[in-house]
C-alpha cells in the first residue's frame, strides 16, 4: 500500500512557526515566553534530583505535590 501523497496546504504547516499559528494574546502563550529557556537546555545530572529528592525526604515531596495541585485547581 503506498502512502498517500500530501497537497501544497498540508506541506505549508509544517513550514509555519508556532508563534504564527498560537494565538499571542493568550496568558499561556505570555507566560511561555517569559520563562529562561536557557535554563532548560543545560544537562541535568540524575544524581543531582536524586540528591535533591533525598534531601527534602517524602514530606517534601508530599508539600510540593499538594501545592502543584492546589495551583493547577485555581
Amino acid at each position: 500500500m503506498k502512502p498517500r501523497t500530501t497537497t501544497a496546504e498540508q506541506a505549508e504547516l509544517f513550514r509555519l512557526r508556532l508563534d504564527q499559528i498560537l494565538n499571542p494574546h493568550k496568558p499561556l502563550y505570555l507566560v511561555a515566553n517569559q520563562i529562561a529557556r536557557h535554563f532548560f537546555e543545560e544537562p541535568i545530572d540524575p544524581t543531582t534530583l536524586t540528591e535533591w529528592r533525598h534531601r527534602i525526604g517524602p514530606a517534601g515531596m508530599e508539600k510540593r505535590l499538594h501545592g502543584t495541585l492546589e495551583r493547577a485547581k485555581s
